[in-house]
């Protein structure tokens, strides 16, 4: 091998690492971007959820409401009641109160010695 060849060999090294780091570069951005996909299609799918479970809510409220199953007094109170069970008054919980209290009541494993999980079913279905 000559001078010459050496150093062509030599030059070009840091540009063949140069592509191959390029070329690395656009397969993390194209899994980033299918990532990102997934998210924004996750997003999407509870932003619909949320506004169905408020439909159904509003109705819900509504119908009971007009049939006098509750007074809206009986309602606020409720809410607020239900609102301190996570421990904080914020208008929210943290966790569902009767999946809480089902696994409060059967010990951190259960009866049937396995984690509690509870299945949230679609009403759509």
């Amino acid at each position: 091998m000559d001078f010459l060849d050496k150093f062509l060999g030599i030059a070009l090294a840091p540009a063949r690492e140069i592509e191959g780091l390029r070329m690395a570069a656009r397969s993390a951005a194209r899994q980033h971007a299918h990532r990102v996909s997934d998210i924004r299609e996750r997003m999407d799918d509870l932003e619909e959820w949320i506004g169905e479970l408020s439909l159904l809510n509003q109705t819900l409220l509504r119908l009971l409401l007009a049939r006098g199953a509750f007074t809206k007094e009986n309602f606020h109170a409720v809410f607020r009641e239900l609102d301190l069970l996570d421990g904080v008054k914020d208008g929210k919980l943290s966790k569902p109160p009767l999946a809480r209290e089902a696994k409060e009541r059967e010990g951190p494993a259960g009866r049937s010695g396995k984690p509690h999980r509870v299945r949230r079913e679609d009403p759509r279905e």
